[in-house]
């Protein structure tokens, strides 16, 4: 009588006891993370892509206003100031392709380190999650 209340003793002391953050862990909570965070990669990746159009775009300004300022008898101020403008947007656009190519690097870099985290790690529980819905289809 005895050995089965103590028994029963250790069991509610181990189903009692605080569970870890890899216990808590389920494939589908992961998934999901994990597009989360793939999401966040991405969308970095696109506004650099983005930012170097717009880059592409302004030289294709500047070259042409550069030409039409030396066509012209005396340069006019207007267009001088324009070419300044898309100079400086040009730097700007440049700056933002330099930093989103550096983001969604940085981001890359901890997706791949959050997927090998765990016990299993994550990127096992991920394709756990993708099997099952396979599964299920």
């Amino acid at each position: 009588m005895f050995g089965i209340e103590n028994a029963t003793a250790e069991q509610r002391k181990v189903t009692s006891r605080p569970r870890t953050v890899f216990e808590l862990r389920d494939a589908a909570g992961m998934a999901r993370i994990y597009k989360d965070r793939l999401d966040a990669a991405n969308l970095s990746i696109s506004d650099g892509d983005r930012a170097g159009r717009e880059a592409g775009d302004l030289l294709g300004e500047i070259s042409t206003l550069e030409k039409a300022i030396k066509k012209m008898d005396a340069p006019d101020e207007k267009a001088e100031r324009k070419l300044d403008d898309l100079k400086f947007r040009l730097a700007t656009a440049r700056d933002n392709e330099a930093k989103n190519a550096r983001i969604s690097a940085a981001r890359k870099v901890q997706l791949d380190a959050w997927l090998a985290e765990g016990n299993p790690t994550n990127k096992e529980l991920i394709a756990r999650d993708r099997a099952s819905s396979d599964a299920l289809r």
